[in-house]
This record gives structure tokens, sequence and C-alpha cells, in this order.
């Protein structure tokens, strides 16, 4: 009897990348700007000058620790989190060094607790987090906004990772609300119109990119798993961001691919099969192959294949082949 993993890999190697392809990869959106970097000069701005060797220590004790949590040394890590928290406690009372250092710090533990399977903790830590954030956000508006976005992309997959799909995906759909269309998002903290419209294009671009990936990597689970309630969560996605005008390649495949879906649920087959293969064969960017996943679950339900359409004509052999696997969705 064939399992979901050997569907998962079967359509992996249909989309010809290896088993551990639908695992998408995080976009460095560090590429576009240095949080230690941008958390360092806020410190030279902000805190008392004397505080500054033990920052410094703090920051590369932390630093090197996420080097070794990617390395596989927890234990080394672990013992590096716990002289780095021995010198940060005696900063306590320096309420804006504390701060800034918690939000270089929360994250990096919230790592190691994730990579042993810690989750509830992982998800204790980040959204403490938050707190802090809201305490120095006004130094750099922009930058510590950013920052405390790719958090919440942290804890939507610590909550994956727990089997809460549903609040992680309305907390991702909110996020990308506020990203795409400057809608605050209600969820406690400082989110503001003002702070998103200001992001550079590029930092924006990266969030949005790894907030959409992640998106329809989690529906696409549901997709194979919880089928009964793909339809109900698809519409609550699709009812906030359905009719986002896109400005970039990001958006323009979160917006193709609920518009073919939405075709697809609304039993519009003969137009989603069209404009769905368009779609799949357009993403040339192995980052979004997860959107080729999820509509290729959908192809493998239609029942008639009689479409004169190029685009169609070219899924149409995979479509054949992928059909022999449908027993089990």
């Amino acid at each position: 009897m064939e399992s979901i993993n050997d569907l998962t890999l079967f359509l992996a190697n249909e989309l010809c990348c290896d088993s551990q392809q639908l695992e998408i990869k995080e976009i460095d959106y560090r590429n576009a700007f240095s949080t230690k970097d941008v958390i360092f000069n806020t410190f030279l701005a902000y805190s008392d000058k004397e505080d500054l060797e033990a920052i410094i220590k703090i920051i590369n004790l932390y630093t090197n620790a996420v080097e070794d949590i990617k390395m596989g040394n927890s234990k080394i890590a672990a013992t590096k989190f716990d002289r780095a928290d021995n010198y940060l406690n005696a900063l306590y009372d320096n309420e804006i060094s504390f701060a800034l250092i918690n939000c270089f710090a929360i994250p990096a533990k919230a790592l190691l607790m994730y990579n042993t399977q810690n989750y509830y903790s992982a998800f204790k830590i980040l959204k403490e987090s938050f707190h802090y954030y809201d305490k120095i956000i006004d130094y750099n508006p922009t930058f510590f906004q950013a920052f405390k976005i790719t958090q919440m992309y942290h804890l939507c997959k610590v909550l994956i990772k727990s089997d809460h799909e549903l609040l992680s995906l309305k907390i991702m759909t909110n996020i990308l609300s506020y990203l795409i269309l400057g809608n605050v998002p209600k969820i406690k903290g400082s989110f503001e119109a003002k702070n998103v419209s200001n992001m550079p294009k590029e930092i924006l671009s990266s969030l949005t990119a790894i907030f959409v990936i992640e998106l329809v990597y989690v529906f696409a689970e549901i997709q194979l798993r919880k089928k009964h309630y793909e339809k109900k969560y698809f519409h609550f996605i699709y009812d906030i961001l359905g009719k986002i005008k896109p400005v970039n390649y990001e958006q323009t495949l979160l917006y193709n691919w609920l518009k073919t879906k939405y075709k697809f649920y609304n039993e519009e087959y003969n137009d989603f099969a069209i404009e769905g293969a368009k779609v799949y064969n357009n993403i040339k960017v192995k980052n979004f192959d997860v959107i080729k996943f999820s509509l290729l679950l959908d192809f493998l339900q239609l029942k008639n294949t009689n479409y004169e359409d190029e685009n169609y004509k070219k899924l149409l052999a995979k479509r054949s082949d992928l059909s022999l696997k449908s027993n089990l969705l």
C-alpha cells in the first residue's frame, strides 16, 4: 500500500527535483539587509557606550551558536546561549540594550528549540519576542517591522509543526494582506501601514516571497492530508487576497494561483485546465515549485482530458501517470 510520502516523492520527481525540494528552502531575505549591522548601529546610536564591549561579546556568542546549530552541534550551541544569557542579564537595567539584544537572541534560541522539536517552547519564546520589537520599533521602524515579520514567519513554521495549520494560514494570509495591500493585521503589536509603505522594494519583495511559498506549501499539505478542509481554507485566503493587483513576480504568482484555484473550486474545470496549465508552465523559479505541486494535485482530479490547448497538452502525459496515484487523494 502506497503512502502519502510515496505520492509526494512521485510528484517531486515529476517536478524534476529531488525528494527534499518540497521542503522549500527559505529565500535569503538577509541579503537585503544585515540584521547584525542594523542592530549594532542602533546600539551605537542609543545605548550607553560603556555597554558596547559586553554587547559585542553577547552578539558574537549568539551568532556563533547559530552557526553551531546549522552544523548540528546543538549541545555546543546551548552552552554558548547560557554564557550569552549570563552577560545579557547584566544589562537588564539598560532597557534599550536589553530589548535590542533579545531581538537578536530570541530567534536564535527558537531555532535551537525548533531543531530539537521543542515546538511549544519555540512558540512561547517567539511570541514573547514581539514585546521587545514593540519597545524599540521607533528607533528604526522599517527595519524592526521587517524583522518582526520574519519572526511571524518563524512562528508560523512552529505552528505548522505543531499541527495548527489553520492558525498558521490565518496569520500568513493577514501578513500577506499587510505586505501587499497595506491592511494592518488584526494581530497584537505595532503594525502600521506606513512601516510597509516605507520599506525598500527588495525587502518587501523578499518578505512577500517567503510568505507566499510557505502559504502554498501549507495549503498543499492540506490538499494531501486534510482534503475535507481544503475548500473552506482556500476561500478564507481568497476572500482576503483574491483581489490583489500584482506589481511584482511574487505577487503575480500568488494572484495566478488564487485565480486558477478559484476556478477549480468553482467547478469551472475547462477554464481551470487551460489557465492552470499556463500558470504551471510559466513558473521557472525553483523556489516556487510548490505552486506547481499544488496545481498538479488538482489536475489529478480532472476527468476530461480533451482540451485543445498547447499548455495543457504539455501536462497531459504527466497527468496520465499521476492519475495512477489518484486513489491516495
